[in-house]
């Protein structure tokens, strides 16, 4: 073995074992475990898309902590890592961006659907551009899996082994995780292609369809109501549809709510990973 490659390989093995502290230290402990809150929360059927949006909020609270440590820091702003920490700090920011339009188009096109069903002489308008809405919807999610298919691909071409890249993969795959539920919310499986689709986002991962089945059976319901209502109307069917936008309504808020305050959190991260790109 040439001397260079003796040098490289001790360089390496020398990244590895100083970018994170010991996983005694408390704030290492604690990204892992809130990393396998997540996780955990993911795969039981119990949970509530809110639930895992509070529980990654409260990941990246910690993976701020974690990135204030000299230590990281150090590895962190290496020369060769700087583009990947860059995509990485970026590239959730705009997923979650992107989602969050999605929400307010979907809560606008819903809100828009009420209106009409009020007037009641525009409720065939208001149906028709309901289910425009959703076309464009659906070129929206499928933008927006596109997206994060490229960035998560960008993210595992890196070839640093160092510790700390490893958490932020992890990070970054629940991440996009939690956020293809919501993708299946506002987009229902179609007839032919069911939830392949949605399930691109990650395909090394297995679907967390149990997270997101409430707010799921919601949309769908609500969505063959209205093929219902299109076929042939009557005082019931409106009524039901009615329920069915307001409930739908209420979830898509309860989302928004829960997912700004993750963007406020991925916000706050790309300004301290910048700063210490920068510094």
């Amino acid at each position: 073995m040439g001397a260079f490659d003796a040098t490289s390989k001790t360089a390496s093995f020398h990244s590895r074992s100083i970018s994170l502290p010991s996983h005694s230290h408390p704030i290492n402990r604690n990204v892992e475990d809130h990393l396998n809150r997540v996780k955990a929360s993911c795969s039981s059927s119990s949970s509530s898309i809110c639930q895992n949006l509070n529980l990654l909020t409260e990941l990246h609270v910690h993976l701020n902590h974690l990135l204030q440590l000299p230590i990281t820091q150090a590895a962190l702003s290496a020369e060769q890592n700087k583009q990947w920490v860059e995509e990485f700090s970026l590239g959730q920011l705009d997923v979650c961006g992107s989602i969050k339009d999605i929400l307010s188009m979907t809560k606008s096109s819903i809100q828009e659907l009420q209106s009409s069903i009020r007037r009641r002489s525009a409720h065939e308008n208001g149906v028709h551009n309901f289910i425009l809405t959703k076309r464009k919807m659906k070129i929206l999610v499928q933008n927006c899996i596109k997206k994060a298919e490229k960035i998560s691909r960008m993210l595992k071409c890196h070839e640093n082994g160092a510790a700390i890249f490893n958490r932020l993969r992890e990070i970054e795959e629940i991440s996009f995780s939690v956020f293809k539920s919501m993708l299946s919310v506002v987009k229902p499986r179609s007839k032919q292609n069911g939830w392949s689709l949605v399930s691109k986002l990650i395909p090394s991962q297995r679907v967390a369809r149990e997270m997101s089945e409430a707010a799921f059976n919601e949309a769908e319901t609500l969505y063959l109501t209205l093929d219902a209502v299109k076929r042939e109307k009557n005082t019931q069917q409106m009524q039901n549809l009615q329920k069915q936008l307001k409930a739908f309504e209420l979830s898509i808020e309860e989302m928004e709510e829960e997912l700004e305050c993750l963007f406020r959190r991925l916000l706050k991260n790309r300004v301290t990973l910048l700063n210490i790109l920068n510094h």
